[in-house]
């Protein structure tokens, strides 16, 4: 689950596609994993409370999306993403297994592969067990 390159001209969110996140975020931080967990795209709020502005540098390996002014577009991509994790915290088992109840009942769905690379296998088991165990 998550957001899909391909939506975005260029690939990226850019500054507008961070100006519509914001706009639904009331306020709230946002934090979106791509599709194949390579990248994230966070709202103005998380980026104020990570820290990140235009001067805001990352040597690892991963960039920050920055556009044709400098200024941060919300993407983080590989390593990069670590400057947004200690703002934003990891969501417990019982929260994801509501999300993906949630995601599955507007879906209308019974089964629904869940694909995210930086989830270990192990956890991806035990969520999956525990809500065909649990039911929906």
């Amino acid at each position: 689950m998550g957001w899909h390159y391909n939506i975005f001209d260029g690939g990226m969110p850019d500054k507008k596609a961070l100006e519509q996140l914001d706009a639904i975020s009331n306020g709230h931080p946002i934090y979106l994993d791509a599709y194949d967990g390579h990248s994230i795209w966070v709202n103005s709020v998380v980026i104020k409370m990570a820290g990140i502005n235009s001067t805001t540098s990352f040597t690892g390996f991963g960039e920050i999306i920055k556009d044709a002014n400098g200024e941060p577009t919300g993407a983080l991509t590989e390593g990069a993403r670590s400057l947004v994790s200690a703002v934003v915290p990891v969501p417990a088992t019982a929260e994801k297994l509501n999300a993906l109840r949630a995601g599955m009942r507007m879906q209308n769905l019974t089964v629904l592969p869940v694909y995210k690379m930086q989830v270990s296998t192990l956890e991806r088991l035990v969520c999956t067990k525990r809500y065909l165990k649990m039911g929906s």
